[in-house]
């Protein structure tokens, strides 16, 4: 046995602190930050069951996705990943959904919640409806005096306790609750969990495009680009190796596509491109309402 004095222990103990930081440093910097990786669209994928390709295995993000699961045909369905057989339910069917059944042309049947503010559920003024994380339906109100309550400010605006929020570029849904301390962690954040398979199966069968309105989040894609013959890619530079489905075809990053689409009363202009493969990603350049008028 030996001993150290009170100057190598020091020096000892500093060295032990100096090699953990580093370490410490060494394993953060390789951790994959969330909402950093939602700027590419991986959201969708994870929610698909698609297995994650890295160039690099210390990169923190996914540089294309295996879907090769959602190319099989036959009898089921498939719903995060699981294979599912026709009349066999999910165990969930989204925020507002309640669990689906898979149909016999390999599609589903939902049932939907009805939400009283879904309804015409009129509110004093005032007052203010309240969630709780990852439901979808209010589950009460609150009106002044707003005594004792919590107050959240994010990104400049005030929520009361209760509200929900999405912090600016950033895929989670929150809710204003006591003790949330600015960060974007359960119990007050969580991302969600896309209803793509059950709102876009055959958009996915199609091999159509998602439709991304904010290009650092991509988050849950409520609108798809289905491929049509006015559909043209131009070369806008070297690609880089990835290759893209769609429809038919496959497009090669370095090619683009610029259209518009319509739906839900808005015409958008899109630039679509192979950038996570295997879909096409489409991003809203500019956007605005259609004035329908009267002859």
């Amino acid at each position: 046995l030996f001993s150290l004095s009170n100057r190598q222990y020091r020096s000892t103990t500093m060295i032990w602190l100096v090699a953990l930081l580093v370490s410490l440093v060494t394993i953060s910097g390789t951790m994959s930050d969330p909402d950093e990786c939602r700027k590419n669209g991986d959201l969708l994928y994870q929610t698909l069951g698609c297995i994650p390709t890295k160039t690099k295995p210390e990169d923190n993000c996914a540089s294309s996705y295996n879907c090769s699961h959602l190319e099989e045909k036959g009898d089921f369905c498939y719903f995060q990943g699981k294979k599912l057989k026709i009349r066999e339910s999910t165990d969930d069917g989204g925020a507002c959904n309640g669990p689906c059944v898979c149909s016999d042309n390999s599609n589903f049947i939902c049932p939907a919640y009805d939400c009283a503010e879904f309804f015409g559920d009129l509110l004093l003024p005032g007052c203010h409806r309240t969630y709780k994380l990852g439901q979808c339906c209010s589950s009460g109100k609150l009106c002044p005096p707003f005594d004792n309550i919590a107050t959240c400010e994010v990104d400049g605006e005030k929520y009361k306790e209760g509200q929900k929020f999405r912090p600016k570029d950033s895929c989670k849904e929150c809710i204003c609750e006591k003790g949330f301390n600015g960060k974007f962690e359960e119990p007050y954040c969580k991302a969600p969990s896309c209803e793509t398979e059950v709102r876009h199966s055959e958009d996915i069968k199609n091999h159509c495009a998602p439709i991304y309105g904010n290009p650092n989040a991509r988050c849950c894609p409520s609108q798809w680009l289905c491929p049509n013959d006015s559909h043209v890619f131009t070369k806008e530079g070297d690609g880089n190796g990835k290759v893209c489905k769609f429809g038919n075809k496959e497009i090669e990053n370095g090619n683009v596509l610029k259209t518009t689409f319509e739906q839900y009363g808005q015409r958008s202009t899109l630039k679509c491109s192979c950038e996570l493969p295997p879909f096409i990603s489409c991003l809203v350049e500019q956007s605005e309402w259609i004035h329908l008028t009267k002859n």
